[in-house]
C-alpha cells in the first residue's frame, strides 16, 4: 500500500508524498527503512535525513549537499542558501528518494520540501501528527498490531521461532495484551525474555512488580529500537507540556477514565466538579479543542471519527504521573457523581476508597 500511495499521481497536492503518522512506539520508522530496503534498487539516490529540529533538518540537507556536490562548502554556513541549493538540484534529477524522519514539528519543513511533480521524486514522512495534510502530505496511519501480529512478533523476537503450542500461544496472548498490542513495548518484552533466558510464564509477573523500570529499560546490545518506550513517551509530555500547559492538564485527568472510551459528553458535563485549570479548560470549546488537538498532535489520544468519543493507550495511561493525584481522583469520582446524579451516599463510599489507598 506505501509503494501504492507514493507512486501515485491523483492528488496533485500530495503527489509522490507520503506521511506515516501514528503514536510513539507503533514502528513507523521501521516502516520506512523496510520500504527503503524493499525498493532501494527503484531509485538512483536515496537520502534519509532527520525533521526531529530544524537543526537536524537543516544539517540533512547539509550532508545531502556534500554528497551530490549541490553547493560550494563554502557557503555552508548560510543554512537557507544550502537547502535551496539542494532542492534546486532534486528539480533537475530523476528517481530519488528522501525520508524524512521524525517531522512532528510540521514548521520545520515550511517551504522546505522539495517538489515531486511529475517523475523527479518521493518523499516518505514519518511523524507523530495526526494531520498530515498539513504538510502537505497524503497520511496513511500506522496503528497498534492485531493480536495475531502481536503474537507472532513477541514469539519470533522472544524464542526466534513461531509456536504454536496452545499454553505458550495463550500466555503470549496475555503478555501483548497487557502490553496493548504496541510494537515497541512487544519488541521491549521480547528483548528482556531473550536476554534473561526468563520462561514466557514468568514474564507477567515480573512486568506488574517493576513497571516503571522495565518502561525505562534500553535493552542491549542487539536492540532494533533508539530509544526506550519511558523516553518515547517523556519525550512526547515534555513537548506537550512546554507547548500547551492546558493539554498537559487534560492528560492527566485522562489517566483516571477508561482508555478505550473517553466521552466528551461526559468531560463537558461534568466538568464543574473540577478544580481549576481543567473546570475553566472544559468549560470553554476553543481551548478545550486547541488542547485536543495538541494531545492529537503527538498521537497522546485518538478521536473517533464523530469526535465524540477518546481513547488513550493503556501504556500512556501507566506513564502518566500526574501532580496531586489524590485530588484528580476524588475529582474523577465527582465527576461521575455530577454526570450521572449517583447518591451522595455512592460518591462517599468511593472518596473513602481513595482516601485508604
Amino acid at each position: 500500500m506505501l509503494r501504492q500511495k507514493l507512486c501515485a499521481s491523483e492528488e496533485e497536492s500530495f503527489r509522490h508524498r507520503v506521511a506515516l503518522f501514528g503514536m510513539g512506539g507503533v514502528g513507523k520508522t521501521q516502516v520506512a527503512i523496510e520500504y527503503l530496503y524493499a525498493h532501494m534498487a527503484d531509485y538512483a539516490s536515496v537520502f534519509w535525513i532527520s525533521g526531529a529540529t530544524k537543526t537536524e533538518f537543516q544539517s540533512g540537507f547539509l550532508q545531502i549537499a556534500t554528497v551530490v556536490n549541490s553547493v560550494d562548502a563554502e557557503a555552508g554556513d548560510d543554512a537557507d542558501a544550502v537547502v535551496n541549493a539542494v532542492l534546486r538540484w532534486l528539480k533537475e534529477q530523476q528517481s530519488w528518494l528522501i525520508v524524512i524522519d521524525n517531522l512532528d514539528d510540521l514548521s520545520i519543513a515550511h517551504g522546505y520540501l522539495p517538489e515531486t511533480s511529475g517523475d523527479g521524486g518521493h518523499v516518505l514522512i514519518t511523524t507523530r501528527n495526526q494531520a498530515p495534510t498539513g504538510i502537505p502530505a497524503q497520511g496513511l496511519e500506522v496503528g497498534i498490531f492485531d493480536p495475531s501480529q502481536a503474537v507472532e512478533l513477541l514469539l519470533l523476537r522472544a524464542t526466534g521461532t513461531k509456536h504454536r503450542e496452545p499454553e505458550i500461544e495463550g500466555e503470549a496472548r496475555r503478555i501483548v495484551n497487557e502490553l496493548g498490542y504496541l510494537p515497541l513495548a512487544i519488541e521491549q518484552a521480547a528483548a528482556f525474555i531473550r536476554q534473561s533466558s526468563l520462561d514466557l510464564s514468568n514474564f507477567l509477573n515480573i512486568y506488574s512488580e517493576s513497571r516503571k523500570e522495565f518502561l525505562a529499560d534500553l535493552p542491549e546490545p542487539d536492540y532494533i529500537y533508539p530509544r526506550a518506550l519511558e523516553s518515547t513517551f517523556f519525550m512526547s509530555f515534555q513537548e506537550v507540556r512546554t507547548r500547551n500547559p492546558d493539554a498537559a492538564h487534560l492528560l492527566n485527568l485522562f489517566a483516571f477514565l477508561n482508555s478505550d472510551a473517553i466521552l466528551v459528553d461526559f468531560l463537558r458535563s461534568g466538568h464543574q466538579a473540577l478544580g481549576e485549570p481543567l473546570r475553566s479548560l472544559l468549560g470553554n470549546w476553543f481551548k478545550f479543542g486547541k488542547a485536543l488537538g495538541e494531545l492529537g498532535q503527538f498521537s497522546l489520544i485518538q478521536q473517533s471519527k464523530d469526535g465524540q468519543t477518546l481513547s488513550v493507550h493503556r501504556l500512556i495511561q501507566d506513564h502518566l504521573e500526574p501532580p496531586r493525584k489524590r485530588d484528580l481522583m476524588t475529582a474523577t469520582v465527582s465527576m461521575f457523581y455530577q454526570r450521572f446524579h449517583s447518591s451522595e451516599k455512592t460518591r462517599d463510599k468511593y472518596a473513602a476508597d481513595i482516601d485508604s489507598k
